[in-house]
C-alpha cells in the first residue's frame, strides 16, 4: 500500500509501501517546456507527411492515452514529473500556469519535482501552481532561511525570495530520517542533471531509484527508436554493496513517457528485478478526445498570434540545444549581432560620452540558455510563435563596462562547465569577439586566446585581449545579476538598463533584417577538434553479434626497453616508485593475458615502429621484426617513417614479418613491394567477417624518402575499398592507419561503411576517466562520432609502448554497426612483469648496444628541452643549441661558400631546422651525455645544404612553418632558428601568419638584426630533407646553386656536446606569438 504524508509537504518524491513484495510501474516526464502538441523531429508542428510518415510525437492528448492504457494494464502506478513543465512555447508565454495545471490535473500525475523554470517568472509564477494542482509539488531542499546555502536552481532562475540546499546533504538526511520512521522503498525525483543523478545513486545507499530532469539527457537501452542519439542504458544502474540503484530519465519535450517496472523485495529491502524503456509517443497512440478539448480552448487564442508573419529566413536557423550549448550557431550570431546594432541606432544610449565611439558597445554576449528554440528552421516565413520560442523569457539588457581580467573570468565561466551529455547553458554566444577554447585545460584556464572588437576606433578592428584596459558590454539582465554563475557582473557599477526585452529583439530583428541569411564565422573554436559524444554504459553482449577485443599500439619508435616519464631509460628509482613503464617484454606479457582472458582478439600496429632510438640506427628492421613476430601482430599499417631509407630500408621487413602490412593508399612500379604491402586483411570471427584496410599519409613523400612510391588520398581510398568490401560480404571494416587525429577523425565523419579507426602518427593521447601517468588527455577513449545513428569509433595509444590500445566492441550482425564498446588504453607498469621470452630476444641486441651507449660525448648543465609539446610549438633550447651550432660549425669551415664577400662575418648567418629532425621526446636532466642521446636526438643521417633565398621566398618559408599548427597534432614543419626572430599571430588566416620577423645580418661587421626586407636576399643553412621541398617547403627547390655540406645531422650533434660543453643554452624569445 503506497503511504503519503504532508509533513514533508516540500519532501523531493519520497513514497513508500508496506507490502512484502512490491511490483510497480514507474511513469516519468521531465522538461516537457509547455510542449502540448505534437511536433516533429525538428520540434515543429507536424505537417501532413510527418503524420503520415509517422515522425509525429508526444502531446498531451497522446501521453494520457499512454498513461490510461498503463494503469488499466498494470497494478501499481504512479506517474512522476521531474520539473521544468513551465517555457519553451507561446502556450506557457500567454498562458503562464493555467495550461500546464489544467492538463497535468486531467493526465492524473501523482506527484512533481520542481524545475528551475517554474521559478521564471519568481513566487508570484510558482503559487499559482502549487495552489491549483490536485497532486503534491516537491522540493526537499527549498527553504526560506537566507543563511542556507544557494545551489543549482537560484543562478538558473528567478528565484530571489527561496535559497536551496545542497541535494545530496538533504537526501541523505530525509531519506535516513525516513527508514528510521519504518518507510521501505524510497525515489528521488528532481531536477538537478543526470551527473547529480548519478551522484544521488552513487552517494546515498538508502535511496532506490532515482528518476531525473534538466538535461535533456536521453537513456535508451536497445536500438533507438527515433532520431535521439543514446547517452547511456535505461535504466543507468549503480551498486553499493550488492544495492542496486536506479537512474532514469525521459530526455524532453514530452516526446516520450518514461516506463520503468521494478520489483522491490522488503525482506532484502532492495530492488531486485526492473525493465523499461522509455515508450515513443508516436501513431500507436491516438490523441485522447477528453485532452483534446481541454486544449481547444487555448488553441484558439493561440491561432491569431502565432500565424502573424514578422520576417522570413533564406538559410537554415539552428537554435538547437545541442549545437548552441556546446559551439557556435548562426542563430547566436544573429541575436547578439542585432543586439549591438540596435543599441548602436539609438544614439541616446551610452555609458560615457566618447566622439570617437562607433558603438556604445562593440561586444554582445548571450548565454545560450536564453535562447529556447530547440529546432532547426527551414527557409521561409518567421512568425510570432517562433519569435516567443526563441527567446520567451521577457528579459531586459544592460549596458556595461568591465575590466580586462573581469572580462577574461567572463569567458572562462563560459566553459567552466563544458560536456556534451549535459550542456549548460552558461556557453556563451557572441558578437565582437573572438575566442579559442582549450578544454584539454583546468577550468579557469581555458581560454586559448581572445580578441575582442575595439569601439573607440574609426574602422572596427579586432584586437588581443589587454588585462589593462576596459570593455564595453551588452549583456541580458540575468546575466546583469549574477544568473548562470556569471558572477562578475553584479559587482560591475554603472548599469545602463535598456528599454526592450528578448522576445522584442527576435521581433525586430526579423522585422528589420529579413531576409535573413546569417551564418557562422568559425571565430569561436573549441580545441581538440571536435566536441565528444561519450557514451557510458556496462556491457552485456546480446547472442547474435560479434564479441571483438582490439588491442594496438601506434609510433613505438624503436622503444624496446622500458622507460620513465621523460622518455628516459629507468632508474632503480623508478622502478621503486611505479614509474617505469613500457617495452616489449611488459607489452608481452599484457597482450597474453588478453588473448587468455577474451575469445577473439586482434592486435593491431597503427606504423612508426621505424626510428627514434639507437636500435633503429645499429639494427634497422631486424630488432623490429623479431620483436613484432614475437608478439604475435595480426597486423600493421605503414607509418611514414618506415620510409626513412626508401625501399630499400622497407623491403626487408615485408619480407621477415609474419603478419600482413598494409597501406591501401601507396601505389609503386616495384613488383616486389606489390607483391609484399597488402591493401586490406579480412579476419574471420564467429562468422562475422572483419576487414582491415592500412593507410598511410601522402604527407610522407615529403616528411621520409619515399621517392619510388605515390601516395593518393586517404579518404578516396578507403571509401572505395570500404565500398568494395562490403559488395563481397564483409560485415565490420576497421581502419588502421598512420595520418594523424585530424584524419582518422574526418574518415569517421566521411565514410560511413568504416566502423572503427585505429591512429597513430600525431601521438595523441585519448582516454576517459582520470589519467593514470602524465599525459594530458586530448580527447575521450574512443572518440565517437553518428552518422544517422551508425557509431563510428577513433582509438590511439599514444606513443613509444608506453600504453596497449584496449577496446572491446560489441558488432551486432543485423543492424551493421558496433553497439556497445567500452576501453581505454592500458599503462604498462608494474602489473606486468616482463616476459622472460621477450627479455631473451632482446638479450641478444642489447650486449651489441652497451659499449656504444656508454660513451660519454659532453655534458650540459640545464635541462634539454626537446619534446614533441615543445619544439613542435615553441621555441625549445635544444633547437636553439642545434641551429646555434650548425651556424657555427659551418662559419668555422671558412672553405664553404657559396661567393666571395670579405664583409661577411658568416657564409649564412640564419639556420633553420624543422622540428621533426629532432627525435629526442625528452626534457634530459643536468649530467653526461652519450652517444645514444646523440643518435636519438638526430637519427636520420641526414646532410644539410647552404644556399640563398629572396625576402619574399624567405617570407613563405616562415609562413609555411605555422600552415598546420595545432595542440592536438602539431606538425615538425614548425622551424627551430638561428638569426631569426619571429612573431606569428594564429589567429590570422594561413599565409598571412608571420606578425614581425627580423632576421641576422651576414654582411656587417657586428652581426645585428634588422627588419625583414622583401628586396634583400638572405642565406641559409637547413637540412636536404627541406632543400627537397620535405615538410611542404616548396621554396627550396627552385632555389638554385645550392651548396651541400659534407656532414650529417647525427654528426653535428655529436660535435656540439664535444665542443660545446657544458651547455647551457636556453629561451631566447626567438619566436613569438601575438
Amino acid at each position: 500500500m503506497v503511504c503519503q504524508t504532508n509533513k514533508h509537504w516540500f519532501l523531493s518524491l519520497i513514497f513508500c509501501w508496506t507490502a512484502q513484495s512490491l511490483k510497480l510501474t514507474i511513469l516519468h516526464t521531465n522538461d516537457v517546456h509547455a510542449r502540448f502538441t505534437p511536433f516533429n523531429n525538428d520540434l515543429k508542428d507536424c505537417s501532413t507527411s510527418d503524420i503520415e510518415a509517422n515522425e509525429c510525437f508526444g502531446g498531451a492528448a497522446k501521453r494520457m492515452t499512454a498513461v490510461r492504457r498503463i494503469r488499466e494494464e498494470e497494478e501499481n502506478v504512479l506517474l512522476f514529473d521531474a520539473g521544468d513543465q513551465y517555457q519553451g512555447t507561446l502556450w506557457y508565454v500567454l498562458f503562464r500556469h493555467q495550461a500546464v495545471v489544467e492538463v497535468m490535473n486531467a493526465i492524473g500525475y501523482d506527484a512533481m519535482a520542481l524545475g528551475n523554470h517554474e521559478f521564471d517568472h519568481a513566487l508570484a509564477g510558482l503559487l499559482p501552481l502549487l495552489r491549483e494542482a490536485k497532486f503534491p509539488i516537491m522540493a526537499a531542499n527549498l527553504v526560506s532561511d537566507n543563511e542556507k546555502v544557494k545551489t543549482l536552481v537560484k543562478p538558473l532562475s528567478k528565484a530571489h525570495e527561496v535559497e536551496f540546499e545542497d541535494e545530496i546533504q538533504v537526501l541523505t538526511k530525509i531519506a535516513a530520517q525516513l527508514k528510521e520512521e519504518g518507510v521501505n522503498m524510497i525515489i528521488a525525483v528532481g531536477h538537478s542533471g543526470i551527473q547529480m543523478d548519478r551522484l544521488i545513486c552513487q552517494k546515498i545507499p538508502n535511496i532506490d531509484i532515482v528518476v531525473g530532469g534538466h538535461t535533456n539527457t536521453f537513456l535508451y537501452s536497445g536500438k533507438p527508436p527515433s532520431v535521439e542519439e543514446i547517452q547511456g542504458p535505461y535504466p543507468e544502474i549503480y551498486n553499493d554493496q550488492g544495492k542496486p540503484c536506479l537512474v532514469v530519465t525521459d530526455y524532453a519535450f514530452g516526446k516520450y513517457l518514461g516506463f520503468l517496472k521494478v520489483e522491490y523485495d522488503k525482506e532484502l529491502d532492495r530492488v531486485t528485478k526492473w525493465d523499461g524503456n522509455p515508450i515513443l509517443l508516436d501513431n500507436r497512440f491516438h490523441a485522447s478526445r477528453e485532452m483534446e478539448n481541454i486544449l481547444a480552448t487555448y488553441k484558439h487564442q493561440l491561432h491569431e498570434f502565432t500565424s502573424t508573419v514578422i520576417g522570413s529566413t533564406a538559410v537554415k536557423i539552428d537554435g538547437r540545444f545541442s549545437t548552441c550549448r556546446l559551439q557556435e550557431c548562426n542563430l547566436g550570431n544573429m541575436l547578439t549581432d542585432h543586439l549591438v546594432r540596435k543599441v548602436m541606432k539609438e544614439s541616446d544610449i551610452r555609458l560615457t560620452e566618447n566622439a570617437d565611439s562607433w558603438a556604445p558597445a562593440p561586444i554582445a554576449l548571450i548565454n545560450s540558455g536564453g535562447i529556447r528554440n530547440y529546432l532547426k528552421s527551414y527557409s521561409g516565413n518567421v512568425t510570432l510563435e517562433d519569435a516567443y520560442s526563441i527567446m520567451p523569457f521577457g528579459t531586459q539588457y544592460i549596458l556595461l563596462e568591465v575590466t580586462g581580467p573581469q572580462l577574461m573570468d567572463v569567458f572562462e565561466n563560459s566553459v567552466s562547465q563544458y560536456w556534451p551529455d549535459g550542456p549548460w547553458g552558461r556557453f556563451l554566444q557572441m558578437s565582437g569577439a573572438r575566442v579559442a577554447y582549450n578544454l584539454s585545460m583546468p577550468v579557469g584556464s581555458r581560454v586559448h586566446s581572445l580578441q575582442l572588437r575595439c569601439a573607440d576606433c574609426p574602422i572596427p578592428i579586432y584586437k588581443n585581449w589587454d588585462p589593462e584596459e576596459s570593455y564595453r558590454l551588452l549583456i541580458s539582465t540575468f546575466m546583469a545579476n549574477g544568473g548562470d554563475d556569471f558572477s562578475v557582473f553584479p559587482n560591475v557599477p554603472n548599469h545602463k538598463l535598456l528599454n526592450f526585452t528578448d522576445t522584442e529583439l527576435v521581433i525586430d530583428f526579423f522585422r528589420t533584417s529579413s531576409p535573413v541569411w546569417t551564418g557562422l564565422t568559425n571565430f569561436k573554436m573549441i580545441y581538440r577538434a571536435g566536441i565528444y559524444l561519450l557514451l557510458s554504459f556496462t556491457l552485456s553482449w546480446t547472442v547474435d553479434s560479434l564479441k571483438l577485443t582490439l588491442i594496438h599500439t601506434n609510433d613505438i619508435h624503436s622503444r624496446f626497453t622500458p622507460i620513465n616519464n621523460e622518455l628516459k631509460d629507468c632508474t632503480a628509482a623508478d622502478i621503486a616508485a611505479n614509474k617505469c613503464f613500457g617495452g616489449a617484454a611488459k607489452r608481452m606479457t599484457a597482450v597474453r593475458r588478453i588473448r587468455k582472458k577474451y575469445k577473439n582478439v586482434l592486435f593491431l600496429d597503427a606504423g612508426d615502429q621505424y626510428q627514434g632510438t639507437l636500435w633503429y640506427v645499429l639494427f634497422r628492421h631486424k630488432a623490429i621484426a623479431d620483436v613484432m613476430n614475437a608478439l604475435r601482430y595480426d597486423a600493421m599499417a605503414l607509418g611514414n617513417h618506415e620510409f626513412d631509407h626508401a625501399l630499400a630500408g622497407l623491403l626487408p621487413l615485408l619480407r621477415e614479418a609474419k603478419f600482413p602490412i598494409m597501406a591501401a593508399n601507396v601505389a609503386s612500379d616495384n613488383e616486389e613491394l606489390q607483391a609484399l604491402l597488402k591493401p586490406y586483411t579480412i579476419f574471420t570471427f564467429d562468422d562475422v567477417k572483419v576487414g582491415v584496410i592500412g593507410y598511410v599519409t601522402p604527407l610522407t613523400k615529403k616528411l621520409s624518402k619515399a621517392h619510388e612510391v605515390e601516395f593518393e588520398d586517404e579518404i578516396q581510398v578507403l571509401t572505395r575499398i570500404a565500398a568494395q568490401l562490403k559488395e563481397e560480404g564483409v560485415n565490420m571494416i576497421i581502419a588502421v592507419g598512420h595520418s594523424g587525429i585530424q584524419m582518422d577523425r574526418l574518415i569517421c565523419q566521411k565514410i560511413p561503411n568504416i566502423d572503427i579507426v585505429v591512429g597513430g602518427h600525431t601521438n595523441t593521447f585519448l582516454y576517459s576517466g582520470k589519467p593514470p601517468s602524465v599525459e594530458e588527455i586530448q580527447g575521450p577513449y574512443p572518440e565517437i562520432y553518428n552518422d544517422q545513428g551508425k557509431p563510428c569509433l577513433v582509438v590511439t595509444d599514444y606513443a613509444f609502448g608506453k600504453y596497449l590500445g584496449f577496446l572491446k566492441v560489441e558488432y551486432d550482425k543485423e543492424l551493421d554497426r558496433v553497439t556497445k564498446w567500452k576501453g581505454n588504453p592500458i599503462l604498462l607498469d608494474n602489473r606486468f612483469h616482463a616476459s622472460r621470452e621477450m627479455e631473451n630476444i632482446l638479450a641478444t641486441y642489447k650486449h651489441q648496444l652497451h659499449e656504444f651507449t656508454s660513451t660519454v660525448i659532453g655534458s650540459t648543465a640545464v635541462k634539454i628541452d626537446g619534446r614533441f609539446s615543445t619544439c613542435r610549438l615553441q621555441e625549445c633550447n635544444l633547437g636553439n643549441m642545434l641551429t646555434d651550432h650548425l651556424v657555427r660549425k659551418v662559419m668555422k669551415e671558412s672553405d664553404v661558400r657559396l661567393g666571395e664577400n670579405g664583409d661577411s662575418w658568416a657564409p649564412a648567418p640564419i639556420a633553420l631546422l624543422n622540428s621533426g629532425a629532432i627525435r629526442n621526446y625528452m626534457i634530459h636532466t643536468a649530467g653526461n651525455v652519450t652517444l645514444e642521446d646523440a643518435y636519438s636526438i638526430m637519427p636520420f643521417g641526414t646532410q644539410f645544404k647552404l644556399l640563398e633565398v629572396t625576402g619574399r621566398q624567405l617570407m613563405d618559408v616562415f609562413e609555411n612553418s605555422v600552415s598546420q599548427y595545432w595542440p592536438d597534432g602539431p606538425w615538425g614543419r614548425f622551424l627551430q632558428m638561428s638569426g631569426a626572430r619571429v612573431a606569428y599571430n594564429l589567429s590570422m588566416p594561413v599565409g598571412k601568419r608571420v606578425h614581425s620577423l627580423q632576421v641576422r645580418c651576414g654582411d656587417c661587421p657586428i652581426p645585428i638584426y634588422k627588419n625583414w626586407d622583401p628586396e634583400e636576399s638572405y642565406r641559409l643553412l637547413i637540412s636536404t630533407f627541406m632543400a627537397k621541398g620535405g615538410d611542404d617547403f616548396s621554396v627550396f627547390p627552385k632555389v638554385p646553386n645550392h651548396k651541400l655540406l659534407n656532414f650529417t645531422d647525427t654528426e653535428l650533434v655529436i660535435d656540439f656536446f664535444r665542443t660545446s660543453s657544458p651547455v647551457w643554452t636556453g629561451i631566447e624569445n626567438r619566436i613569438t606569438f601575438v
